[in-house]
């Protein structure tokens, strides 16, 4: 249950928690929202709890990231909403753009809580608030509230997961020995295991199998994979998920001009 008071240019929420205590949350008049979700069903519930909140306004809605950085030139918002998958670009990446822009306007990110992986990458974004999605009209009032005074917000939601992560991740990286750990970071420094042999004092081949043990239990296809996982947090710690895709090989080409066409095959004629 929501109850809003208003008076002297400020709105009081007032809410009632699960266990039916009350609690209230100031809401400054007069806070421009914007909204960016590709979402229908989403973006049409929170227009509604936005609308109906006294002190707030919405100061644009739209669907991709391209709608909402032109609307953003015209008239930016206090804060604005925002998914994390978006028709045209990640919410991420439109965070980025306008922070760099207009770093004044606070953003808030919605992102699904069922993939600590997203949620890492989501933190490095520069959110104020990093909400679930979908979450309720209580938790998104006190939100946008929060954010508007220069708080910040993480869901419990999203703070379990981002927990459960990195206790995951370490109890992954405590498989590794000391002497493991040790050839895991000179790896990260870029060398090669003739050099880690004559760094640790050890042989050529007791530094090739280090590595081998250390693939293994990281889960790892590659050094390249485990050096990416040790030296990135935010990577997950399931070896399927762990895979680095080859990249596609590069076609340069001077400017103007097209590849060459690939001459048809001569036909074989059967010897005599």
């Amino acid at each position: 249950m929501s109850l809003l008071l208003e008076g002297a240019g400020l709105a009081l929420l007032v809410l009632s928690n699960r266990n039916g205590n009350l609690m209230a949350s100031a809401i400054p008049d007069g806070i421009s929202v914007g909204l960016v979700e590709s979402d229908d069903q989403c973006r049409q519930f929170m227009t509604a709890v936005i609308s109906g909140t006294p002190g707030l306004h919405i100061a644009f809605i739209c669907a991709t990231g391209r709608d909402a950085l032109w609307n953003f030139a015209q008239h930016p918002p206090a804060l604005f909403l925002v998914s994390l998958f978006l028709k045209d670009m990640p919410g991420t990446e439109l965070i980025q753009r306008t922070r760099a822009l207009w770093p004044a306007v606070a953003p808030i990110l919605l992102v699904p809580d069922t993939c600590p992986r997203l949620l890492l990458e989501a933190l490095e974004a520069g959110a104020c608030a990093y909400l679930p999605k979908p979450c309720g009209a209580d938790e998104l009032i006190r939100a946008i509230g929060t954010v508007h005074q220069g708080g910040a917000v993480v869901s419990t939601a999203v703070a379990k997961a981002i927990v459960d992560h990195f206790r995951a991740r370490g109890s992954v990286m405590q498989r590794l020995t000391e002497r493991e750990r040790g050839v895991l970071v000179c790896l990260s420094h870029g060398r090669s295991q003739q050099a880690i042999a004559a760094q640790l004092g050890i042989d050529k081949a007791t530094v090739h199998t280090h590595v081998r043990n250390i693939l293994a239990k990281l889960g790892a296809h590659s050094s390249a994979e485990a050096v990416a996982f040790y030296l990135n947090p935010t990577l997950p710690y399931d070896s399927k998920d762990l895979a680095i895709p080859a990249a596609a090989p590069l076609l340069l080409l001077p400017q103007n001009r097209s590849p060459r066409p690939t001459p048809p095959a001569l036909p074989r004629f059967p010897r005599s």
